[in-house]
């Protein structure tokens, strides 16, 4: 079997596996609605792809176009643009020399390429954490959507400055000339925000996204902005997305 038959092997039985667990606890109306509720998402899915025309943003003078997918009804939040950003990443370079911090993209899109997380269990995912893992090589692309902000703060006791620690161990699993991309929502973790404005998790480009509620475009915005944005509204959705990055030295 193959890490991406296998992967999507697991999506399903993940999902089989919370359908029963619902109907346990909610009985089978409950299953019911969000059977309704998944069959309109594909239609509205379907919408989006084959009759609303393609929406795209630009990010470091680069032009992307949004990513539409039907898990996480993603023209709803920050994914768009996140798997969008990460996608093009991963499609330029060889699968074997990238890793994937945080068990993302697979439920987007088939991967064949190493994914690290601490929780998630599945085909082709290790189980570790990320301050501690040494796989023994180095790769060309890390990668971590929308993860990095739960390092040290969804922990017990929390520890806001581990995900410090975090970033510093990925830039030491880099190849000369390799690089490091993340992204993160800001206001789900002022701690990280506030290590991010302060410089202190070393990231050479930083660059802000914001869509505007009425256009539904994302457009890029100032790094004061963006922080003033986040403190004033936490929960604005959707969320004010960073996107950072690095590169090894040759």
């Amino acid at each position: 079997m193959t890490t991406e038959d296998g992967r999507g092997r697991h999506r399903i039985a993940a999902l089989l596996s919370l359908s029963v667990s619902a109907v346990r606890r909610q009985g089978i109306g409950f299953l019911a609605a969000k059977a309704v509720e998944y069959g309109v998402g594909v239609l509205i899915w379907q919408y989006q792809k084959r009759r609303k025309p393609e929406r795209w943003f630009t990010l470091q003078g680069s032009r992307y176009r949004c990513f539409c997918g039907l898990y996480n009804l993603t023209w709803r939040n920050e994914r768009e643009v996140e798997i969008a950003v990460a996608a093009e990443a991963v499609k330029s370079r060889a699968a074997a020399r990238i890793l994937e911090v945080g068990n993302v993209l697979s439920w987007y899109m088939p991967v064949a390429h190493a994914v690290v997380d601490k929780y998630e269990h599945g085909a082709g995912v290790i189980n570790a954490d990320v301050v501690d893992f040494d796989p023994g090589r180095r790769y060309d692309l890390v990668v971590s959507i929308s993860t990095l902000e739960h390092v040290g703060w969804d922990e017990h006791p929390r520890d806001p400055e581990k995900v410090v620690r975090a970033v510093a161990r990925l830039k030491r699993l880099l190849a000369p000339g390799g690089r490091l991309l993340i992204t993160a929502p800001l206001g789900y973790n002022p701690g990280f925000d506030a290590l991010l404005e302060a410089g202190r998790l070393g990231f050479d480009r930083l660059s802000f996204l914001r869509r505007d509620d009425r256009t539904h475009q994302w457009s890029e915005i100032e790094a004061q902005a963006a922080y003033a944005a986040a403190v004033r509204d936490p929960f604005r959705k959707p969320p004010i997305v960073a996107i950072a990055s690095c590169d090894a030295g040759p």
